[in-house]
C-alpha cells in the first residue's frame, strides 16, 4: 500500500468539476478585483497635453506665444494650464506636470509598497487562521479603501489610501490562487496558472475607463464592480480543505469535501481516510524562514523569488512604457496588449501540460529577449528613427508573452512547497514581485538617457532569471503537492522532501533538496 496523499481524495471527489470550477470563478473573481485597482492607474494617473501660461510666455505684442506641453523655464512656474483633453485624472486634479510630474509615478510605486506589505501579511495570516476569511476580509478592505479613494481632498491623502488598497490588495492576490490549487489535481494546474481574473480584469478597467473619463467615478466603479461576487462568496466558496486537515479540525473538512463531493456528484471520502492524511500534521505555525530549511531549499526559494521580481519588473516596466512612451492610443495599446496576453497565455498554459516547468520558463523568455535585443540593435544603428511603431509592436507582443512566465512563477509556488507553507511561498514570491514593481515605473525615467536603455535592462534581467530557474529550481510537472517539509540541515549532504509518484503502483520518489 503507498504512502497516502490528499490526491487519494481528489481519485474519489474528482480532480476537477463543478465544484472546483465555482471555487475558481470566486478566485478569478477576486484577481479581477486586484487587477482592477492596479492597472486602472494607466488611465487615472494618464495625462493629456497642455498649454503652460508663465511669465516668459507674451510675446513682443503681447500676445501669449505658447508651445505644447512646454513647461516654464527654471524657476517659473504655471500661472494657469489648460488641458487639451475632456478626461479627467489626478494629474489634472493637482496639475502633476513639469515640476511634479514625477508624483504619478510615485503614487504607483506606493501601491507596490502596499501590495509587497499585504502579500508578506496575507501568506502569514492564510497559513495560520485559513484562506477564506482571510481572503474575505482582504477583498472586503480593498474594494471599501479603493472606493473612498475617490473622496480624497488632496494627492498625499490619495497616496496613503492607495497604499492600504494595495495592502489589502497584495493579500488577496496571493491567497486567492493558492485556494484554488489546493482543490485540485496535477494535471489541472497549468489551467490555473492562466489567471483569468487578471485578463478579465484587464479588459474590465480597459471598458470602464473608456466609458468613465472622470477620474473619480472611475474609482468607486473599479472599487465596487465585483461587490455581488463577494456577497456569494460568503456563503458559497469553502475553506481549503487541505488546510483544515493539517490543523486536525478533521470535522470542518470532512463537510467541505462532502460539499464537493456533492457538486461533482461523487461519493465524499469517509473520515478515516481523512483522520489519515492529518496523522503527522504539526501544531506549531510556520514562518517565512522555513522556507530557507536546507541549502537546496534556500537556493530553490531565493531563485523563485528572483523569477518573480523579473516577471513583475519586465511586465511592468512594458506597461508602463506602452502608457506613455508608445505611439498611439493608450486604450488601443491596451486592448491590444490585453488580447494578445490572453492568447499567448492559453497557449503557454497547453504547452506546459506536456512541456517541463524549467524548459517552459526558458522558451517563454526567448521572444521578449530577442525583442528586447532587437529594439536595443534599432536604436543603436538608428533605423528606429521614424519608425516608432514597430517598437510599440514588439514592446507590447513581448508583454503579452511575459504572461507566461508568471504562469511559471506561479505553479513553481504552488508545487515545490507543502500545505504548511504553500502561502507563505507565495507570498514570498509576491514580495519579490512587487519589489520590482515598486522599481518598475522608475525604469521608463531612464529613457532620457537612451531610448532603448529600459528595454535593455528588461532584456538582461529575463536572461538572468532564465539561467537560474533552468539550473536551480526542480522539475514538478505531474507530480502531487508535498505535505512535508524537510528537515532543517544546513550541514554536508542534502536532505529529501518525498513526493508520490504518479503511477498506479503509487511508490515513493525521493527529489533532493
Amino acid at each position: 500500500m503507498g504512502e497516502r496523499s490528499f490526491e487519494d481524495i481528489l481519485d474519489l471527489i474528482g480532480h476537477f468539476g463543478p465544484a472546483q470550477a465555482l471555487i475558481l470563478f470566486f478566485s478569478c473573481s477576486l484577481e479581477a478585483t486586484c487587477a482592477l485597482i492596479v492597472y486602472y492607474f494607466m488611465f487615472e494617473g494618464g495625462q493629456p497635453g497642455f498649454y503652460c501660461v508663465h511669465s516668459n510666455s507674451s510675446s513682443a505684442n503681447g500676445a501669449l506665444n505658447l508651445t505644447l506641453d512646454e513647461c516654464p523655464p527654471t524657476g517659473k512656474t504655471c500661472s494657469n494650464i489648460t488641458y487639451l483633453d475632456e478626461f479627467t485624472s489626478v494629474v489634472t486634479e493637482w496639475d502633476m506636470i513639469c515640476g511634479d510630474a514625477y508624483i504619478p509615478r510615485l503614487l504607483t510605486s506606493l501601491l507596490f509598497v502596499g501590495l509587497l506589505v499585504g502579500a508578506f501579511l496575507g501568506g502569514q495570516l492564510a497559513d495560520i487562521y485559513g484562506r477564506k476569511w482571510t481572503l474575505l476580509a482582504a477583498w472586503a478592505l480593498m474594494m471599501f479603501v479603493q472606493a473612498t479613494s475617490a473622496v480624497a481632498p488632496s494627492w498625499p491623502v490619495y497616496a496613503a489610501v492607495r497604499a492600504v488598497a494595495g495592502v489589502s490588495g497584495g493579500a488577496v492576490a496571493t491567497i486567492a490562487t493558492v485556494l484554488a490549487v489546493e482543490f485540485v489535481g496535477p494535471k489541472w494546474r497549468p489551467l490555473l496558472s492562466i489567471r483569468f481574473g487578471w485578463r478579465v480584469g484587464n479588459f474590465i478597467i480597459i471598458g470602464l475607463a473608456y466609458l468613465l473619463p472622470q477620474w473619480r467615478l472611475l474609482v468607486v466603479a473599479s472599487g465596487l464592480f465585483m461587490f455581488p461576487v463577494f456577497a456569494l462568496a460568503i456563503f458559497f466558496m469553502p475553506e481549503s480543505s487541505r488546510w483544515l486537515i493539517q490543523k486536525g479540525r478533521y470535522e470542518e473538512a470532512s463537510k467541505v469535501l462532502t460539499y464537493v463531493a456533492r457538486l461533482n456528484k461523487r461519493a465524499p471520502p469517509d473520515m478515516k481516510l481523512i483522520m489519515e492524511l492529518g496523522e503527522e500534521k504539526v501544531n506549531n505555525n510556520y514562518t517565512f524562514l522555513d522556507l530557507f530549511r536546507t541549502k537546496r531549499y534556500a537556493a530553490q526559494t531565493l531563485t523563485l523569488m528572483f523569477g518573480w521580481f523579473v516577471s513583475n519588473t519586465t511586465s511592468y516596466g512594458l506597461q508602463a512604457q506602452i502608457s506613455s512612451a508608445l505611439v498611439g492610443d493608450i486604450y488601443l495599446n491596451s486592448l491590444i496588449a490585453g488580447s494578445m496576453n490572453v492568447v499567448t497565455v492559453i497557449i503557454g498554459a497547453l504547452m506546459m501540460k506536456w512541456m517541463p516547468r524549467r524548459i517552459s520558463y526558458a522558451v517563454f523568455m526567448i521572444y521578449p529577449i530577442g525583442a528586447m535585443a532587437a529594439i536595443l540593435t534599432l536604436d543603436l544603428t538608428g533605423y528606429m528613427v521614424g519608425r516608432e511603431m514597430l517598437r510599440t509592436m514588439l514592446a507590447l507582443s513581448s508583454f503579452a508573452v511575459l504572461a507566461c512566465s508568471w504562469q511559471v512563477d506561479i505553479l513553481y509556488s504552488t508545487e515545490a512547497y507543502p500545505t504548511l507553507v504553500r502561502n507563505i511561498a507565495t507570498g514570498a514570491g509576491n514580495i519579490a514581485a512587487r519589489v520590482g514593481g515598486i522599481l518598475a515605473p522608475q525604469i521608463g525615467l531612464l529613457g532620457v538617457f537612451h531610448p532603448s536603455l529600459p528595454y535593455a535592462i528588461i532584456g538582461a534581467q529575463a536572461i538572468a532569471a532564465s539561467i537560474l530557474m533552468f539550473v536551480v529550481m526542480p522539475e514538478t510537472k505531474g507530480r502531487p503537492l508535498p505535505e512535508g517539509l524537510p528537515p532543517r540541515s544546513w550541514g554536508k549532504g542534502s536532505k529529501t522532501c518525498r513526493y508520490k509518484d504518479t503511477s498506479k503502483e503509487a511508490q515513493i520518489q525521493e527529489t533532493k533538496y
